[in-house]
């Protein structure tokens, strides 16, 4: 019989992770054998780890060195309130995506879809927008649509802007655009947008893409 045992190490970049102990298992023709692991870090504001799996085959009196490659790089944070602590790869780029053909906020995929395709760059189709921290955003959105006496909405219409406020790339009437829309249209889009940055646990620096069905 020929067993193999695998372990996990958290590798370089790995303050207060663990992966557990050591697993092992019968490998059997043609059938795969699976190892489960679970990576935990101490995920104080943000921990980078790289997972370093090692595995030894035992077989007919004979012990195989031990061997293994680096897995792609985790990324631990407690960032987000009331959310616990969670891993992304950072190496994956996700995506954000609403629907024209969303009732809800179709104005606002419109609007999005419209714009990628006049602003200079086609931020977040071609190039990727780029998270900033919540009082940054707050200024990027008093550029893109100020308020006050001056500035004023028809009744329920708001002001929409993108690239989104809350990206590196918005806050530059030059190359950005806005559109009056529904109120309610534009703040079910900006609650997607929030959750969606916590589910993915976007933040800032991180890179994301935008697609407008």
């Amino acid at each position: 019989m020929i067993t193999r045992k695998c372990s996990r190490n958290c590798g370089t970049y790995s303050t207060g992770c663990s992966t557990g102990g050591a697993k092992s298992g019968a490998l059997k023709k043609g059938k795969a054998t699976v190892f489960e692991f679970t990576v935990t870090s101490g995920g104080t504001k943000t921990v980078n780890l790289r997972p370093q799996p090692t595995m030894k085959i035992t077989g007919g009196g004979v012990t195989g060195p031990a061997s293994g490659d680096g897995l792609a790089a985790v990324r631990c944070d407690s960032t987000y309130k009331n959310m616990g602590r969670g891993c992304v790869f950072p190496g994956v780029q996700p995506v954000f995506s609403l629907s024209r053909t969303d009732p809800e906020v179709n104005e606002n995929a419109t609007h999005v879809y419209d714009a990628q395709r006049k602003i200079a760059g086609a931020p977040g189709l071609q190039t990727p927008l780029h998270k900033v921290s919540t009082a940054q955003g707050k200024k990027n959105r008093s550029k893109m649509c100020p308020t006050g006496p001056t500035h004023p909405r028809p009744q329920g219409k708001e002001c929409d802007e993108y690239p989104f406020a809350s990206t590196k790339e918005g806050g530059n009437p030059a190359n950005g655009s806005t559109r009056l829309i529904s109120k309610d249209d534009n703040q079910k889009a900006g609650n997607r947008l929030k959750l969606w940055y916590k589910d993915n646990r976007v933040i800032v620096d991180d890179p994301f893409w935008v697609s407008i069905k």
